[in-house]
């Protein structure tokens, strides 16, 4: 934008440069006056026509009228060109503010990402050191059970002898209760057939 509106600046300035200097050159050399001719008057009805305007009688003076033309072309450039650096600079002031605008909010939303990137990292970190202290409660829970298992395996032999040996253990002792009872009863005087 700023190389452009350089390049337009100097071509107005030249534009104009080249119209003084035209403007000057028409001047110095009495070439500056529009078409200027005798005005011719309305005849009455019945009157002779005016003489026709004379020609080839002064010396030639060179195309005033295209002189004026090219000068007003130059000042018609000059127009332009200061419009085109008008709509620039507004075009340029509108792009500027969509661009603000738009980095503004862009900036928002970085840092509101970052921010949420940031609560999830800390997120996360809680996370995981919550696997961790449950992988070391799980492992701690296993070693205990462990040994609870090993202490019933080791149990299990008598235990083993128990279930097997019940039913005759159970006989024996309801057979040596029943022989207390009698001997007590035969102790106290009692008899039995």
């Amino acid at each position: 934008m700023v190389q452009s509106n350089e390049d337009d600046t100097a071509a107005a300035a030249l534009v104009m440069q080249a119209k003084d200097v035209l403007s000057n050159f028409y001047s110095e050399n009495n070439l500056n006056f529009a078409q200027t001719g005798a005005t011719m008057d309305p005849s009455a009805a019945g009157d002779a026509p005016p003489p026709p305007p004379p020609t080839w009688e002064a010396p030639y003076g060179g195309k005033t009228e295209s002189a004026n033309g090219i000068v007003a072309i130059m000042e018609m450039i000059h127009a332009d060109i200061e419009k085109d650096i008008t709509k620039a600079e507004a075009e340029n002031t509108k792009a500027q503010t969509e661009f603000d605008t738009f980095k503004e909010d862009s900036e928002t939303q970085v840092s509101t990402l970052q921010t949420a990137t940031d609560d999830l990292g800390g997120t996360k970190g809680e996370k995981e050191d919550d696997i961790t202290s449950e992988k070391q409660e799980r492992i701690a829970q296993k070693d205990q059970m462990t040994i609870a298992i090993n202490k019933i395996k080791d149990a299990t032999a008598g235990c083993d002898y128990i279930m097997l040996n019940y039913m005759v253990r159970l006989t024996n002792r309801q057979n040596e209760i029943d022989g207390l009872t009698k001997a007590k009863a035969i102790l106290q005087g009692g008899e039995f057939a």
